[in-house]
C-alpha cells in the first residue's frame, strides 16, 4: 500500500516526532510511503519532503496575520504538493496538522475530496472542526456556527480581522458529502467533534496517544541529571515543559506560581527561550530547549511532580513521558487534561485558579515508590507507543467498515 502523510513539523515537537515515528512504523509493515511537512529543515530523503521553505512560512504568516485567513496562501507550493500526490497515487492519506502557515486548506482538502482517495485526519487538537482556533476552550460556538472568536488574537492569530466565520463555512461545505474522509483521534476530541455543526457525522475512530515507554520514557537514575542541572534531588522538584513564547503553554502563570513558594520547592522549565532570566524567582531554574530524549527522561525522573499550566491539550504528550516515567501530573482541568490520570496521579484544578495548583503542589509529596509504580503501570497499560501506532495504523486497514 501506498501511504502520504502531512504535517507541519517532521523532527521537532511532540506531533513532528509522532508522525515521524509513524512512518516508520509504516516502512516497517512493507508500505510504501511518502511524508510532507512545512517546517522542518529540508530531510536528506526521498520520501521525506518538505512543501515550502523559511521564507515561504514568513510570508504565509504574514498575509494571515494581516488578513485573519490561515491556510488561505501558499498556493503554488500546494500545487506542486498536489502534483506530487497525484502521481504517487495513494490508497490513503492521513492529515495531521494543517495550520502552521505552509499549505493551501481549500486547495488541498478540495483536491482530496474530488481524486476519491481515503482520508484519515488525525486530529492531534481541535482546528479541523473549529472556525480558526486550535483548541474552543470555553467557547462553544462551534455547535452551531464559529464567528466573533473571542480568541481572534490567539494562535492563529489575526491583527486585525475576524474570518473565523468565513474558515469555519469553508472547512463545512467540503466535508459535506465528503464519503472517504475519516476523523481519529482521542476521546476529548471526539466528545467535541460530534458537537460541531461542521464535523457531526464524520465516521471517528477512537483511541489514546502513546509514547515510547519500552526504549526511552521510564525511570531512570537521576544522579547525573542533578549534578549536572545543580539541583539538590532531596528539595521537591516541580517540572514543566513548553516554551515560553508560546502563550497557549501559560509559562506565565508557571513563573507566578514558582513566587508562591520559597527555595525548598524547585521549579524546573524545560523549553524556556527568552533571554532574560534576572526576573525570575530564585527557585526557578530555567533550561533551554532539550533534544536529547534520553536526557528528556531523566529529567522527568528527576521531578516530583509535573505541572502544566497549559490553555488547551488534546492529550499532552509531555503528561504522558512524566507518567511513563513515574511522575505524577497537576494540570487545570480544561481541554482533555482530565483524561489522563485519576487520583492520586491525576490532580486538576479549575481553570486559571493558581491557587488551587499551589494547594495541590502543596500537598504532593515527595515521590515514593507506590507512586512511581502506580504511575508507571498508567502508562504500561493505555500509553504504549506501540499501541498508538498500531491503532493509527488500524484506522486505515479498518477503514470501510464502520468505525464507531
Amino acid at each position: 500500500m501506498k501511504y502520504v502523510l502531512i504535517n507541519s513539523w517532521c523532527k521537532k515537537g511532540s506531533t513532528g516526532r509522532i508522525v515521524l515515528n509513524f512512518y516508520d512504523y509504516l516502512c516497517s509493515l512493507g508500505h510504501e510511503v511518502f511524508f510532507f511537512h512545512g517546517r522542518d529543515m529540508d530531510q536528506p530523503n526521498d520520501t521525506i519532503v518538505r512543501i515550502t521553505n523559511h521564507y515561504g512560512n514568513i510570508i504565509h504568516g504574514v498575509k494571515s496575520r494581516l488578513s485573519g485567513l490561515q491556510g488561505f496562501y501558499s498556493k503554488s507550493e500546494t500545487a506542486a504538493l498536489i502534483k506530487q500526490i497525484d502521481k504517487i497515487k495513494p490508497d490513503y492519506v492521513y492529515l495531521f496538522n494543517l495550520h502552521g502557515y505552509y499549505l493551501n486548506e481549500p486547495m488541498l482538502l478540495s483536491y482530496l475530496k474530488e481524486s476519491g482517495v481515503k482520508v484519515v485526519y488525525m486530529l492531534f487538537d481541535e482546528y479541523p472542526y473549529l472556525g480558526k482556533c486550535c483548541f474552543s476552550g470555553t467557547c462553544n460556538k462551534f455547535k452551531t456556527e464559529c464567528r466573533k472568536c473571542p480568541q481572534v488574537h490567539e494562535y492563529p492569530n489575526s491583527l486585525f480581522f475576524d474570518k473565523s466565520n468565513r474558515i469555519f463555512n469553508m472547512k463545512k461545505d467540503l466535508y459535506s458529502g465528503w464519503v472517504n474522509l475519516h476523523f481519529a483521534g482521542v476521546p476529548f476530541v471526539k466528545e467535541r467533534a460530534s458537537e460541531s455543526a461542521l464535523a457531526h457525522g464524520i465516521p471517528y475512530c477512537t483511541f489514546n496517544m502513546g509514547v515510547d515507554i519500552e526504549n526511552i520514557y521510564y525511570p531512570k537514575d537521576i544522579t547525573n541529571i542533578s549534578r549536572k542541572l545543580k539541583i539538590d534531588p532531596a528539595k521537591k522538584i516541580v517540572l514543566t515543559v513548553g516554551f515560553s513564547s508560546d502563550p497557549r503553554k501559560g509559562i506565565d502563570k508557571y513563573i507566578k506560581i514558582a513566587r508562591m513558594f520559597d527555595d525548598n520547592t524547585v521549579f524546573l522549565h524545560i523549553g524556556y527561550d527568552k533571554k532574560i532570566t534576572k526576573s525570575l524567582p530564585s527557585n526557578y531554574y530555567a533550561v533551554e530547549y532539550v533534544s536529547n530524549l534520553e536526557e528528556m527522561s531523566e529529567i522527568y525522573s528527576l521531578a516530583d511532580v509535573y505541572l502544566t499550566t497549559s490553555s488547551g491539550e488534546a492529550m499532552s504528550n509531555a503528561c504522558l513521558e512524566a507518567l511513563a516515567c513515574g511522575t505524577p501530573i497537576i494540570a487545570f482541568d480544561v481541554s482533555g487534561m482530565s483524561y489522563l490520570a485519576d487520583a492520586p496521579i491525576g490532580k486538576y484544578a479549575k481553570f486559571d485558579d493558581l491557587n488551587e495548583i499551589k494547594e495541590l503542589i502543596k500537598s504532593s509529596s515527595k515521590k515514593t515508590d507506590e507512586i512511581k509504580k502506580k504511575c508507571r503501570s498508567l502508562a504500561e497499560e493505555k500509553y504504549s507507543l506501540k499501541m498508538f501506532m498500531n491503532n493509527m495504523y488500524k484506522a486505515s486497514v479498518m477503514f470501510d467498515e464502520v468505525i464507531k
